[in-house]
């Protein structure tokens, strides 16, 4: 087995403490051994009870310790982070959202090209097993043609943010579109590609949205959409409605339902791989396997499963929906009606 791979994760958050520092204990491709956060107390309280040897406040003189970062700051701050980095020679997977522009993402591809390392950005998604294997359905054409979809993320807001940042449209680059549709957006365009036409409705009015609808046609003439939401329960699943079946993926696990059309039975599977069907479905296994993806590509110098040109085009997609937004149905909210007087 090839040595592990030293790792830094950039960022201290939530996404840190509950997601990265416990799928990546006892990975056999690397290990975290530094954490850097302007909040040193706050990373020092991980690196106890993560044990992680080192703690810094900026990424000065990382490249001396680590092999590759995991960037998970506010998106505002990717582009210069994972810029300095790679000069430096470190390899980095950069969280989503990826920045907070087209024009950020473009300036981050070219520096990776221009250094030649190695810039995944983490799109979970790509690597829960029913994702991909509805991408192999969809590619092997397996129930015809794709009619229409829908997909739906929603719920009261409750992620324990480390800090204010998603509450700045400056800092987070915009607000459900931004924060949930990047994950969103990206398995519909790696699945289907990009859409032909769109029409965007957003509460955002001028501010940061916190409701808001995609309709889009795309480039096969399947037409859906994509509802989003961070104060009311959505169904939080996509639905793709085929020529001969109909699929229904729930957001959180690796539950497929099927139904062909015409059929009264419904199968709703576990998807794990061929190779290990009692492989265990838990929260970290879509961690774990894009921190393996990373590792292969850094060993290999190849191609990560989430590159940089491929999420360029959401973040583009995003900022055409902001330029473009008309109000959102607001139909619980009632005028006021104020007494006569």
């Amino acid at each position: 087995m090839s040595q592990k791979l030293k790792l830094a994760i950039v960022g201290c958050g939530a996404i840190a403490e509950l997601g990265h520092l416990p799928a990546l204990a006892g990975h056999e491709d690397g290990e975290v051994v530094v954490l850097v956060d302007s909040n040193r107390a706050r990373a020092q309280k991980l690196a106890d009870k993560f044990g992680v040897p080192t703690v810094m406040e900026s990424v000065a003189g990382l490249e001396k310790l680590v092999d590759a970062a995991t960037i998970a700051t506010p998106p505002s701050s990717h582009l210069p982070l994972a810029s300095a980095l790679m000069r430096a020679g470190v390899d980095v997977l950069v969280e989503k959202p990826l920045a907070n522009s087209h024009e950020e993402c473009q300036e981050m591809d070219r520096v990776a090209v221009e250094t030649g390392r190695v810039c995944a950005v983490g799109m979970l998604r790509r690597f829960y097993w029913a994702d991909r294997h509805v991408k192999q359905v969809i590619e092997a054409g397996l129930y015809g043609p794709l009619r229409s979809f829908t997909a739906e993320n929603g719920y009261p807001f409750e992620w324990p943010s480390a800090s204010r940042f998603i509450l700045s449209k400056a800092e987070a680059g915009g607000g459900v579109l931004m924060g949930l549709g990047s994950h969103m957006l990206d398995t519909l365009f790696w699945w289907l590609g990009e859409p032909e036409n769109f029409n965007f409705r957003s509460d955002a009015h001028g501010g940061m949205d916190s409701e808001c609808l995609v309709e889009m046609t795309m480039p096969d003439g399947a037409r859906g959409t994509l509802e989003l939401s961070r104060s009311r329960q959505l169904a939080n699943s996509y639905v793709l409605d085929f020529e001969l079946a109909s699929l229904k993926l729930p957001l959180y696990g690796n539950v497929l339902e099927t139904q062909l059309k015409g059929s009264p039975y419904l199968v709703r599977d576990t998807v794990t791989p061929a190779s290990d069907p009692s492989a265990k479905v838990d929260d970290f296994q879509p961690l774990r396997d894009q921190f393996t993806d990373f590792a292969a590509a850094i060993r290999s110098r190849g191609t990560p499963m989430s590159t940089v040109s491929q999420v360029a085009r959401t973040i583009g997609f995003i900022g055409r929906c902001y330029a473009a937004a008309q109000p959102y149905p607001m139909g619980w909210i009632k005028p006021i009606e104020l007494p006569a007087a």
